[in-house]
C-alpha cells in the first residue's frame, strides 16, 4: 500500500539523500574510476567499467599522464628502481628488530614517587 508523503516529510527526505550523495560524491572525487570512467565516458555500470582490473586502470592512467608530459616537456621524467630494494628482507628485518628486546628502550617511569 503506497501512502502519500507529505511536503515536510518529503523534506527531509531529500535532504538525507543529498547528504549521502555529496559525501559519496567526495569519496569518488580524484579516484582512478572515476578518472577512468570520464576519459571513456562509461557509466558506473557499464560493463567494460566493471570488467576492467585495477592494473589496467592505474596503467591507463599512468599512460595517459605520461604522455601529457612528453607532449608539454618534450621529454618523460628521470625515474629510477632500486634494484637492490628487496622488500622481503626489509620486513624480516624490520620483524626481527621488533622481537629483539634489547632494540627497544627501557620505558622511563616520570611518576614521583613520595612514600
Amino acid at each position: 500500500m503506497f501512502i502519500p508523503l507529505s511536503w515536510n516529510e518529503k523534506r527531509f527526505f531529500v535532504a538525507a539523500l543529498d547528504s549521502r550523495a555529496r559525501a559519496a560524491g567526495r569519496e569518488m572525487a580524484g579516484s582512478i574510476e572515476l578518472w577512468y570512467r570520464k576519459t571513456y565516458r562509461l557509466a558506473p555500470t557499464d560493463p567494460r567499467f566493471l570488467d576492467a582490473e585495477p592494473e589496467t586502470l592505474l596503467k591507463e592512467y599512468y599512460a595517459y599522464q605520461y604522455d601529457a608530459m612528453l607532449q608539454r616537456d618534450g621529454k618523460l621524467p628521470d625515474e629510477f628502481e632500486d634494484d637492490d630494494f628487496d622488500a622481503e628482507l626489509e620486513r624480516a628485518t624490520a620483524e626481527a628488530e621488533s622481537d629483539n628486546p634489547d632494540a627497544w628502550e627501557p620505558e622511563i617511569d616520570d611518576s614521583s614517587e613520595d612514600d
